[in-house]
């Protein structure tokens, strides 16, 4: 494209399109280069675009930092630094410090029996199989740091009271709360709905249950017993559950069987494997059930010295078993059931030598 500019009267010739990148040939005349601005090119407004999008994406960046970094502090710390060889308190894994830290004197619990929550709370909790009530409106509560031993005779409702505390049993009706949460259902208005067995299963890490035939993997190892359910369950990481089944083993006397199998280990030894096993997961309360009756009378006071250990370190526990003696030097809370119902409960010196039921004074006459 070309033009012609006409001189102005009085003067010369003066390009009209100088401004627009007109140029001179040589006949006079004036050619019209269209110039482009540089920020007109596609390629460089794409450019700035993608550079303006990243700025701001720094941006946000930059302002989302105090979150992320809360974040992973509060939820992977202990993860991070867990395959890290470090002995400085602040950044040992939480798990591990559990293990290592002095537990809490019994004393020092009892000293403060008025101040401690109740850690289980069972209400008019009933429970039949087919025509067989079972359980007829229990009612018990057991205090943190304490432990509770139930006594009674054979098909008295001990074993199934224990297995609903764990939801291992559901029950009819009634409610069992352990540290002030329902175990097994969430309340919506003035009724209980059952949770998902994936939400049940979440309940049960915290409620450690000690089987009385022990319960353990035989194609599994001692350690891998051990690791099995914090691996597995809690998602921790290998490294450190493997270090913190040691601790459990040495503390139960079985350092040396890391690597044995069940099948070649004594049934005391055996139970003490489960005992850790259950300690593995930190849990808020012990179940026991009837620990020591599949086993050799030799090999009973193997399994009662941990638990009576367990009961120093106030560790919350309640424990259904036959042995009296136990349950004297132990107990906090002696309760004696029969036929579903809770006959007497109290301290010790009181259900043990002065009972105040004759249901109690029977059974205990032919026990002693």
């Amino acid at each position: 494209m070309s033009l012609t500019s006409d001189p102005p009267r009085g003067g010369p010739a003066v390009p009209a399109a100088r401004d627009a990148g007109a140029a001179a040939d040589e006949d006079g005349r004036l050619t019209v280069v269209p110039v482009r601005h540089p920020w007109r090119r596609p390629a460089v407004a794409a450019t700035a675009v993608l550079l303006l999008q990243f700025a701001h994406g720094c941006i946000w960046a930059f302002r989302s930092i105090p979150l992320i970094v809360r974040l992973l502090f509060w939820f992977n710390l202990a993860y991070l630094y867990d395959e890290i060889p470090c002995r400085h308190p602040l950044v040992r894994p939480a798990h591990h410090r559990a293990l290592r830290r002095p537990a809490p004197r019994r004393e020092a619990l009892r000293e403060r029996g008025h101040a401690m929550s109740a850690m289980v709370e069972i209400r008019s909790v009933r429970k039949s199989f087919g025509s067989h009530e079972v359980l007829r409106g229990i009612d018990l509560e057991v205090r943190a740091g304490e432990v509770t031993v139930v006594l009674g005779p054979s098909g008295s409702g001990k074993s199934t009271l224990l297995r609903t505390v764990n939801h291992l049993e559901k029950v009819d009706s009634g409610r069992i709360t352990v540290d002030g949460k329902l175990v097994g259902y969430r309340r919506s208005g003035d009724k209980l709905y059952e949770l998902r067995e994936r939400e049940v299963l979440r309940q049960r890490t915290q409620i450690g249950f000690v089987f009385q035939n022990f319960h353990l993997f035989p194609h599994l190892t001692v350690l891998e017993n051990i690791t099995e359910a914090p691996v597995s369950a809690l998602k921790r990481p290998r490294a450190g559950a493997v270090a913190a089944a040691h601790t459990l083993l040495e503390r139960v006397g079985l350092a040396e069987k890391a690597g044995a199998y069940p099948g070649h280990l004594s049934g005391g030894q055996q139970q003490r494997v489960a005992i850790a096993r259950a300690l593995a997961l930190e849990p808020k309360l012990l179940l026991f059930d009837e620990p020591t009756s599949a086993l050799d009378p030799e090999l009973v006071g193997e399994v009662l010295d941990v638990i009576k250990d367990l009961a120093r370190q106030g560790t919350t526990m309640i424990v259904v078993t036959h042995e009296i003696g136990f349950a004297r030097e132990v107990a906090d809370t002696v309760v004696f059931m029969d036929e579903g119902v809770v006959v007497e409960q109290g301290p010790p010196a009181e259900v043990l030598d002065r009972p105040c039921q004759e249901r109690t004074r029977a059974f205990l006459s032919k026990v002693l």
